[in-house]
């Protein structure tokens, strides 16, 4: 009867010796799969790092031809006035070239009036 409880208790051993076992191999397969999570997790880290560092660089690319874009438009607004101003001095010197030349056709016309008057008067006292 001793050796039946031995044998029952050797049996036990046994079976907690094969649950033990297998409880071993659960950890270290779970131990595994956090060491390659923790493997991945890692990897995302370093590809969020670089995503955040590319998206500054985009940005500051960004702001810096917003800045340039923003300089030519200020530039060709600038460019744009001077030529209107040129554009309206030119019309005011043309126009004053216009009226000039009325007036010195005007005057012409009277002198050549003038001097035919006196021509035709001379012809009349002879």
């Amino acid at each position: 009867r001793l050796a039946a409880v031995e044998l029952k208790a050797v049996e036990h051993a046994g079976f907690l010796l094969d649950q033990l076992k297998e409880r071993d191999a659960q950890l270290q397969r779970q131990a595994a799969r956090i060491s390659l999570l923790t493997e991945r997790e890692e990897e995302l880290s370093e590809e969020i790092a670089a995503l955040k560092e590319a998206d500054r660089k985009r940005t500051k690319a960004h702001q810096a031809a917003k800045k340039k874009l923003e300089a030519a438009v200020k530039e060709a607004k600038a460019a744009q006035h001077t030529l209107l101003l040129l554009q309206s001095a030119q019309g005011r010197e043309a126009g004053e070239a216009k009226k000039v030349g009325e007036d010195e056709y005007k005057r012409g016309r009277e002198d050549g009036e003038r001097q035919g008057r006196m021509l035709a008067r001379a012809q009349l006292e002879r």
